[in-house]
């Protein structure tokens, strides 16, 4: 308990050091991106419809796809769609709801000319409305999307909002409408609904809707590696984990995206299991989500699967390192029934207070027979 108390401290101390000299850089970057957009000429034609701008990662997507059908009821028409490209394959297959789509390429971000590219597209579009829909704002993506739309009414959540940036409110100026929820610790599923609800007044049943149903397999899918080490368990405790569960299933499937090629390599040929099956960086998004829905069970760290799993009624282990919990792994109070939450033994899940601050170290905290445990739990 103590060195883990030791490296949280000498952890956020860095965080911190390194969040200042950040800052720093962002605020001096988005207001020379300010002056440059407005130093774009007008559009003088005519502006109608809604511009919906999300350019933030494949789970937020997730969390955020069964607003669809409200926008879509409630947003004035056309509807264009600004977002970003690793989701163009599953917006095509699952959700083509806009008139007009433009694909931000976020590699491509830091490139002056490709900003202003778009920029001048975005503007092309002639939206009325321009409404950003992340809760904690891009300030150097999205925010600056809206503003080139040059829309008569340009909407986001309140900065007040903003997990690291709540004292920039000067941010808020260049909106027309700014979003403001009594609530700050939501789910983000719910958040989204929420948005939908403070922009158009009407109101939605706060229920969590499954996307995709099919038939279960007797499969486990499991996903070894998150976006950064933090959220990542250890591949050791991975692999002592199937080695203890592989007979209560006819197959392990190992997914994930490119950078987990290396990581389900090294279990596959650890384990020299038959029953395992290696689809890491094989599969599109579209299937993912079909191969996890007709899975027995998922274990996940915190990514899309994750949300795939709860969208689809697939039982889910979920290891995490409790950050922001309330937000992206929150779902118990709400489908108790298919869903294990298993953080470190330090973390506390305290309801009103949210946690932003973590090592590497501290998932690998969680121990193999918690999670072995939680396996049997479900196939009772």
């Amino acid at each position: 308990m103590f060195s883990i108390r030791v490296r949280l401290f000498f952890s956020l101390t860095l965080q911190r050091i390194k969040s200042f000299s950040k800052n720093r850089s962002l605020i001096k970057n988005v207001e020379n991106e300010m002056k440059r957009i407005g130093e774009m000429s007008l559009n003088t034609i005519p502006k109608a419809g809604t511009l919906i701008v999300k350019c933030d990662d494949i789970g937020d997507f997730i969390l955020w796809q069964h607003t669809i059908e409200h926008f879509k009821k409630k947003a004035s028409h056309p509807i264009s769609f600004v977002g970003n490209k690793v989701l163009k394959e599953y917006y095509e297959t699952e959700f083509p709801f806009a008139e007009k789509v433009i694909w931000i390429d976020k590699s491509k971000w830091k490139e002056v000319a490709y900003r202003t590219l778009i920029y001048h597209e975005i503007a092309s579009l002639n939206a009325e409305t321009a409404i950003s829909t992340c809760f904690t704002r891009n300030l150097f993506l999205d925010d600056m999307l809206v503003l080139s739309s040059q829309a008569s009414q340009k909407i986001a959540w309140s900065m007040k909002h903003h997990i690291y940036h709540a004292n920039w409110l000067q941010q808020n100026n260049f909106l027309t409408q700014v979003i403001e929820s009594n609530h700050l610790y939501m789910l983000e599923y719910f958040r989204n609904l929420e948005l939908v609800e403070k922009v158009y007044g009407c109101s939605i049943p706060k229920e969590i809707k499954a996307v995709k149903i099919l038939a279960k397999k007797n499969q486990l899918v499991i996903v070894p590696l998150a976006s950064v080490p933090s959220k990542s368990w250890n591949v050791k405790n991975i692999i002592s984990t199937i080695q203890q569960v592989s007979s209560h299933f006819e197959n392990i499937i190992l997914v994930g995206g490119p950078d987990s090629v290396s990581t389900c390599a090294e279990i596959e040929k650890t384990l020299q299991n038959s029953k395992v099956i290696n689809h890491s960086n094989k599969t599109s998004l579209s299937e993912l989500f079909d191969l996890i829905a007709e899975s027995k069970l998922v274990i996940s760290p915190d990514t899309a699967a994750m949300h795939m799993a709860i969208l689809s009624k697939t039982p889910l282990i979920a290891i995490t390192n409790g950050t922001m919990w309330q937000r992206f792994t929150n779902y118990q109070p709400s489908i108790n029934s298919f869903y294990k939450l298993i953080t470190p033994p330090h973390v506390l899940i305290q309801k009103n207070k949210i946690k932003i601050n973590f090592t590497r170290a501290e998932i690998n905290e969680i121990k193999v027979t918690e999670v072995v445990n939680a396996v049997h739990t479900f196939l009772k």
